[in-house]
C-alpha cells in the first residue's frame, strides 16, 4: 500500500497515522473489523498481519461490496454488505 510520510500535511497523513498505530498494535490472534471498508486498502494492509479468517469487513454500497467479495472473499476475509441506520429495513 502506498501511504503518506509522517512529514506529510495533506489529508492522508491521517490514513499514515492509523497504518502506523494497527501495525505497533496489532498482535497475530487479533480479529479486525473495517466498517465502511471502501475499496479495501485497509484490509489489504491488515492481510500483511493478520488470516483472513480473523477480519471481517463491512460495506453498503452494493457494488463497492461485490468488489470487496470478489478481491478478498477468496482469501477467506469475510465481508457483509449491511449499514448502520437509526432505522430497520431496507434502503435504496
Amino acid at each position: 500500500m502506498n501511504y503518506c510520510t509522517p512529514e506529510c500535511t495533506s489529508p492522508c497523513n491521517w490514513d499514515y497515522l492509523q497504518l502506523e498505530f494497527i501495525k505497533n498494535n496489532i498482535k497475530s490472534n487479533d480479529n479486525f473489523l473495517d466498517l465502511g471498508a471502501y475499496q479495501g486498502q485497509y484490509l489489504q494492509f491488515i492481510l500483511n498481519f493478520l488470516p483472513p479468517q480473523n477480519i471481517t469487513a463491512v460495506e453498503m454500497d452494493v457494488p463497492t461490496h461485490n468488489y470487496l467479495t470478489n478481491r478478498f472473499g477468496p482469501f477467506g476475509v469475510k465481508i457483509h454488505n449491511v449499514a448502520i441506520s437509526d432505522k430497520i429495513g431496507t434502503i435504496d
